[in-house]
């Protein structure tokens, strides 16, 4: 079962350091990955069917009205009543970053 996410950006950036403004007796490498994951529960998602024929721009409007900077894809499991597995996840930084190469 996945609870939630870490990145990179989690580690190296604003999050780390506004816990380290906060608990400045700690250095970056003495945090936990508790205090950096975001829960999936704050994670916003689409349905796998969705995802695979959304546009760019169906996906962008979900970032815009979540606010969101994940989606995860998810996929009702068909064999097991209430399972729920995790087909991918979309960050929305690198979707604009990718997006602005493209122009």
């Amino acid at each position: 079962a996945v609870i939630g996410l870490v990145t990179c950006y989690d580690i190296q950036g604003e999050r780390a350091r506004q816990y380290a403004e906060r608990h400045p007796d700690r250095r970056r490498e003495e945090l936990l990955v508790r205090e950096l994951l975001t829960p999936c529960r704050e994670l916003a998602a689409v349905d796998w069917e969705f995802a695979q024929s959304a546009r760019i721009g169906d996906l962008l409007e979900i970032f815009s009205a979540t606010g969101s900077p994940y989606l995860s894809v998810l996929e009702q499991s068909g064999g097991e009543p209430g399972r729920t597995l995790l087909r991918g996840l979309i960050s929305r930084t690198l979707l604009e970053r990718q997006l602005r190469e493209l122009r």
